[in-house]
């Protein structure tokens, strides 16, 4: 993968597949018991939201076996290491300028 491409990862389980998958992102969507202390269905809504806000993509699929999610990032950059390069190249346009002025 080239430095500026999106980073993915995919996670299956073997179990039964996602009852509704075009509703698991919504809030408060749960296919446990009402009323159970097994939460309240925000887990992935809460997910969805959080990988949303930093410009990816989360999803989930069944497959012939289970079920399927990916979630899809763009690779972190630093903005000080990007800074330094621009600069790095401003200064050697300067040079050059600099150069072909003197000749």
């Amino acid at each position: 993968m080239d430095a500026g491409g999106r980073l993915a990862v995919t996670v299956r389980d073997i179990g039964p597949g996602l009852k509704e998958p075009e509703k698991i992102f919504e809030p408060f969507y749960s296919t446990k018991a009402v009323g159970g202390a097994d939460g309240m269905g925000l887990g992935l809504s809460i997910s969805y939201g959080l990988v949303q806000s930093f410009g990816g993509h989360i999803r989930g699929t069944n497959t012939g076996t289970g079920a399927e999610f990916t979630v899809e990032l763009d690779r972190w950059r630093d903005q000080a290491q990007t800074a330094t390069g621009q600069q790095a190249e401003q200064q050697a346009e300067r040079r050059a300028k600099q150069r072909d002025e003197l000749a």
